[in-house]
């Protein structure tokens, strides 16, 4: 049987239009075949060697003919072919009987829309099975060579038997090791293998050898002229023509230098990250030290047109802070988690001693959106200008009102941050664009200059300021 030639549907059934209905499902489901009917035994036998067919599909009972019979025959014919019994009886003793013979699936007619599954699981079934006996027919053909080339190549081979003992290793093996086969025979090769490394080596191959999986596994062995060598061993089952288990067949290749390289690789990165770590940590002090000289100097004027410059001033320098805070505390030292961020500023804003808690609310609408440094710091500078702004003019005593903070990244990826309160508004006549104050220039040009994003603001019944910009992801470090 050819699974991978046309399909060919074989249906046996004494009622055309029941064959025609599961011919219109399998087609409603997008497969593409030929098909031939049949309802007797002679018809079954005249057509199925000429059409060759991929699957039968029958019916369990019929006046001339019946499934189990045209199972046993197609059977007989070809024992690999997907056979599918279809009928309208619901007993359940006639399915197991039907799948016990040989059936590759049982349908109920009523039950019609299940079909194109069961019969993709039928070829996609026998499709394994034909790979898997042609593998092995290779398998069984090219033994005897594929030892020569064993014994030819680098990698260090071996077979075990369904005991898990070795029984056979290949020249590489021995060369490596020193030692005859007979001493590396069953459990003899153990000896070479690094205390350290024994257990998880032996319990790697007990796990797959019990499931009859593939494993994958690193150990050291200790080669002849006395180095441990670090190998990266591949194992998989090995079945006998008839498909029973025989045992497990391994390759082992040296990858001493790759693993050492990558050992170096991995102690330079966490060097680096110490050392960024550290640079993060250093940053953040000087900047506290800067807002402690600003907040000194600001005691010794004792004016309070400098005063309040300073507490702006360390408000600007505490966002960017937080910031390498952030970092710092971060797995990844080239992002920044906004939702985190946007959160932990607010607390901070709020804890202000000039912050009207009493009279204003904050509401934070914040999705997981995570930026480069690079857009991380303008952000959170533009972020604590419009929040301060809004904190300290929005709501005159005695207004109360709320201050609200949304940020997502919709589909396209463009990031959006808005910065809306339903407090006084700007003053009549004044044009956000043309204002001349440092935190609205400071804003712009961050905005414009730092991030290339767009900026709007509305002032109907309060102020609403947008902030729209991309991020492209080939930045990432």
């Amino acid at each position: 049987m050819n699974i991978q030639a046309g399909l060919r549907i074989l249906f046996v059934e004494d009622i055309p239009e029941d064959a025609e209905m599961a011919a219109y499902e399998l087609k409603r489901a997008g497969l593409r075949f030929e098909h031939r009917l049949v309802d007797t035994k002679e018809d079954f036998l005249a057509v199925f060697p000429a059409f060759g067919p991929t699957l039968v599909i029958s019916d369990y009972s019929m006046p001339r003919f019946d499934g189990m019979k045209a199972l046993q025959l197609a059977r007989e014919m070809d024992h690999n072919i997907p056979f599918i019994i279809l009928t309208g009886s619901k007993n359940e003793e006639t399915a197991v009987a039907c799948l016990k013979a040989g059936a590759s699936d049982y349908v109920i007619k009523s039950h019609m829309g299940r079909l194109p599954f069961a019969v993709r699981e039928a070829l996609d079934h026998a499709r394994a099975l034909a790979e898997r006996e042609a593998t092995l027919a290779a398998l069984r053909e090219s033994e005897e060579s594929y030892r020569t080339l064993a014994d030819s190549g680098q990698a260090l081979s071996w077979t075990s038997d369904t005991e898990r003992l070795r029984t056979w290793f290949n020249k590489p093996w021995l060369e490596f090791t020193g030692r005859g086969p007979e001493r590396e025979k069953g459990d003899g090769w153990t000896a070479g293998v690094h205390p350290e490394d024994l257990r998880t080596c032996l319990e790697a191959f007990d796990r797959a050898f019990g499931r009859r999986e593939r494993y994958s596994v690193e150990f050291r062995l200790l080669r002849r002229d006395g180095e441990y060598r670090r190998l990266q061993e591949l194992g998989s089952p090995r079945y006998a023509a008839n498909g029973s288990f025989i045992g497990y067949i391994g390759h082992c290749l040296d990858v001493t230098e790759r693993a050492v390289a990558e050992e170096r690789t991995r102690r330079a990165l966490e060097e680096k990250e110490a050392l960024l770590r550290e640079l993060f940590h250093r940053t953040r002090n000087n900047m506290q030290v800067i807002m402690a000289i600003l907040s000194f100097e600001a005691d010794v004027a004792r004016d309070d047109k400098v005063t309040r410059l300073v507490h702006e001033t360390n408000d600007r320098i505490m966002s960017m802070s937080l910031v390498h805070r952030k970092l710092y505390e971060s797995q990844d030292l080239s992002r920044i988690d906004l939702r985190e961020y946007v959160d932990d500023l607010v607390s901070l804003l709020v804890q202000d001693p000039s912050f009207a808690g009493e009279r204003v609310a904050v509401k934070v609408e914040v999705q997981p959106v995570s930026v480069l440094i690079d857009t991380a710091m303008p952000l959170a500078l533009i972020l604590n200008e419009l929040l301060t702004n809004a904190f300290r003019h929005a709501f005159p005593e005695p207004r109360t009102g709320t201050v609200s903070v949304r940020l997502d990244k919709d589909p396209g990826g463009r990031i959006n941050l808005e910065v809306a309160d339903d407090g006084v508004g700007l003053p009549p006549g004044l044009d956000h664009l043309s204002c001349g104050t440092l935190g609205f220039q400071l804003v712009r040009g961050l905005v414009q200059e730092q991030i290339g994003g767009t900026m709007t603001m509305e002032s109907d019944g309060g102020l609403a300021c947008r902030v729209s910009f991309d991020e492209p992801e080939a930045l990432k470090r």
